[in-house]
């Protein structure tokens, strides 16, 4: 597991790595209308990113983690094939967006059209490994999309130097390549024409899944609109500034999130109170990474602080420690999506959700109008905390349906036909 664990925090961080490469290098060259044009089409495929894995990844890594591996090549099949119609939907609201528009927006939505179903599958192979418990084959298919990526670039400022497309159609051009490159280390053809019946299989899953990125999106954009608007853009920027000093947690939530899932599924086929036992210990370990983080960040020396932020640093100092509590509070929210998830429980993660997402874009956004950006930090800690309570209630109820239920519900593993087609 631990070997895992590492594997899947490797991943991540190349993964976040060359997402982080493409917003500075676009950054660096071109103007600030041109960012803002880059901002909104990338916005544009994170919302098709989080559809695709409510659709299609997230019902892979909990109903086939655990399963037979024909039956996971099954899966993936199918998964893949539902995300190339996810892609393609994308695209066309991408290009739709670029007819309506102009200058640099008609450019970076029509770049993105181009290349956001070759990024999404290949965001698809990534969780279709994890499923497997083969995170090292994630690693290296990103490994391939960050090494094509550098002549890539090298050819769009070649060829488009002060272009807004240039760079995105570089970054998921790699990305396609990574993507057939996923093809090949399984040997597996996605399968658009089994989409319908992908949906109806995991429907129980679906909708609920869709409903907590739309919920979480809405109240992120909402959170953050309201607070520029009541305490001004500096706070949000001071906000963004105190963020990005604790970015390297996002990475390690992240990763070890896509490992905890399939392990957590694993270990359910075992006993529900070995799953209790992991998400718990799970839950300690975030926190504390998280607590001890912020007090590194909190405790840096002003002069390396300004070497990472410049001017920002004296500002984005004074809410770390707030933003790191509520950091801690998010590591232990995200066990218990883990076991969640593992239990398949998707009414009791809908509603926590939910819940939480008010209750963050309340005291976020009232912590700004009573003290601007420090008052936004505590908000968000008061929040986060209040809805980690939320979610672990929900996770105990769950547990304690499973426990009354008395068995483990397996998903199915005979598809003769299906194994058949795939062969």
């Amino acid at each position: 597991m631990l070997r895992r664990v590492g594997w899947g925090l490797a991943d991540q961080a190349l993964s976040s790595l060359t997402n982080f490469a493409l917003a500075i290098i676009v950054a660096r060259s071109v103007g600030a209308s041109a960012f803002g044009a880059f901002s909104f089409a990338f916005i544009a495929y994170a919302i098709g990113l989080g559809m695709n894995r409510s659709i299609a990844s997230q019902p892979l890594v909990i109903r086939y983690s655990a399963s037979a591996r024909a039956n996971w090549m099954r899966g993936v099949a199918n998964a893949n094939g539902v995300t190339l119609w996810v892609g393609v939907a994308t695209a066309l609201v991408a290009a739709a967006i670029a007819a309506l528009t102009s200058d640099d927006l008609r450019e970076a939505f029509l770049s993105m059209a181009l290349v956001v179903p070759g990024l999404l599958v290949q965001d698809s192979w990534r969780y279709a490994f994890f499923a497997e418990g083969r995170a090292d084959f994630a690693f290296l298919n990103d490994l391939v999309w960050t090494i094509v990526l550098v002549p890539a670039m090298w050819a769009s400022f070649t060829l488009w130097p002060d272009s807004v497309g240039g760079p995105i159609l570089a970054w998921g051009g790699a990305a396609a390549v990574a993507g057939l490159v996923g093809y090949v280390q399984t040997q597996i053809q996605p399968r658009p024409m089994h989409s319908g019946a992908w949906l109806r299989e995991h429907g129980d899953l679906i909708p609920r899944f869709v409903g907590e990125f739309a919920t979480t999106m809405a109240a992120s954009l909402l959170s953050l609109v309201a607070i520029g608007a009541i305490a001004g853009l500096a706070a949000a920027g001071i906000l963004r500034a105190g963020g990005l000093l604790l970015g390297p947690l996002n990475i390690l939530y992240q990763g070890v999130g896509l490992v905890a899932v399939p392990e957590g599924v694993a270990l359910l086929q075992r006993s529900g109170r070995a799953l209790q036992r992991y998400v718990s210990v799970l839950a300690v370990v975030l926190a504390l990474a998280a607590l001890a983080w912020g007090a590194t960040m909190y405790l840096l020396p002003a002069p390396i602080g300004m070497l990472i932020l410049g001017s920002n640093w004296p500002p984005a100092h004074e809410v770390v420690v707030p933003l790191a509590l509520g950091v801690a509070a998010s590591g232990v929210c995200a066990a218990a999506v883990v076991a969640l998830r593992a239990l398949a429980a998707t009414h009791h993660s809908f509603r926590a959700n939910a819940v939480a997402s008010v209750l963050l874009l309340i005291t976020s956004v009232v912590g700004a109008a009573a003290a601007a950006a420090q008052g936004a930090a505590w908000g968000y800690a008061v929040g986060i905390w209040a809805a980690a309570l939320v979610w672990w209630r929900e996770t105990t109820w769950a547990f304690g349906e499973r426990i009354a239920g008395g068995q483990i519900v397996v998903h199915a593993e005979t598809h003769a036909d299906d194994d058949a087609a795939i062969s």
